[in-house]
């Protein structure tokens, strides 16, 4: 079977880790991760997929530190969410790598939604952001889409963007001057987005910092400059792949100060995705992050379990 296949490629006691979940998709994706790790490093390294032993840095985050200290070791960092797994990785120990992917509504965030309204929705998740990021994510609105194909800007919807909760008629002039109807709930639909999208955000650099959700500091990082990626509703937008729009020129505040050593992205995936990286240090410009790729088991990963 497949999958016997593909856990024998793991050293005994990480086998035992996998076989631990209950849920068969959470035993793939935790395959999957310690898969994408040794191909991390095997890649990246050079090293025999055999002498790969994954190592744990400061704040226990996992990373490959060779015992020949004259030979590189690996930064990488691992995310997996709704079947999906995602690894960024870079050779050397200079720079730190972060990754985050999220879901869109996996968890049917809009039951609770339409209990509370959006804004006291999102004031449950208060600890994680910062005040001016609240409300940000509450009162402001990335651009929408409405069943015909119309698209309204953010700027057009104006204080319309402050409505908290679904089934509620809109109508806004457009700059033509047509008058348009539709329901409120593509504006919270398209809010939820830009709350998951400020969550990937924050996730990925707190994962590159190695402190994860422990982090006292979460709400003295903010970031700026900050919208959702819009879905990619066809494949084929992005050669079939699935990846589509990306954002970049996020600002990084810590304190109330710039972080000028951060580089991240944000970009979509399919509908419901998105997957933010996180890079520090970096030089003024930022890196080129190369694009994510699809793996396929038989054609990218089996060829180095032989190694």
């Amino acid at each position: 079977m497949e999958a016997s296949r593909a856990l024998g490629c793991l050293k005994a006691d990480e086998q035992l880790v996998v076989s631990r979940y209950l849920r068969a998709e959470d035993k793939k994706m935790s395959l999957a991760s310690y898969l994408l790790k040794y191909l991390a490093v095997a890649k990246t390294c050079s090293t025999p997929w055999s002498g790969i032993q994954i190592n744990s840095g400061q704040f226990k985050k996992p990373c490959y530190r060779p015992a020949d200290p004259s030979s590189p070791g690996a930064e990488f960092n691992v995310s997996h969410q709704a079947g999906l797994v995602v690894v960024v990785a870079n050779p050397g120990t200079s720079v730190k790598v972060g990754v985050d992917i999220v879901c869109v509504n996996e968890r049917n965030d809009y039951a609770r939604i339409d209990e509370k309204g959006f804004g006291a929705w999102v004031d449950t998740y208060e600890e994680m952001f910062s005040d001016r990021e609240l409300n940000d994510i509450k009162y402001y609105s990335d651009a929408i889409q409405l069943e015909d194909g119309t698209e309204i800007q953010a700027d057009q919807l104006g204080d319309l963007a402050r409505c908290c909760h679904r089934h509620e008629p809109i109508h806004i002039s457009l700059a033509s001057g047509e008058r348009r109807s539709f329901n409120s709930g593509v504006i919270v639909e398209a809010k939820l987005r830009r709350f998951y999208a400020y969550w990937c955000l924050k996730e990925a650099y707190i994962k590159m910092s190695g402190e994860a959700l422990l982090a006292e500091w979460l709400r003295d990082l903010e970031f700026q400059n900050v919208r959702a990626p819009r879905p990619n509703q066809s494949r084929s937008a992005a050669s079939g792949s699935g990846f589509g729009d990306i954002v970049r020129g996020i600002r990084v505040l810590f304190k109330g100060e710039v972080v000028g050593v951060v580089n991240m992205e944000l970009q979509a995936f399919e509908e419901q995705y998105m997957i933010a990286t996180a890079t520090s240090p970096t030089t003024s410009n930022g890196p080129v992050f190369p694009d994510f790729e699809i793996l396929d088991l038989d054609r990218d990963v089996y060829p180095w379990t032989a190694t």
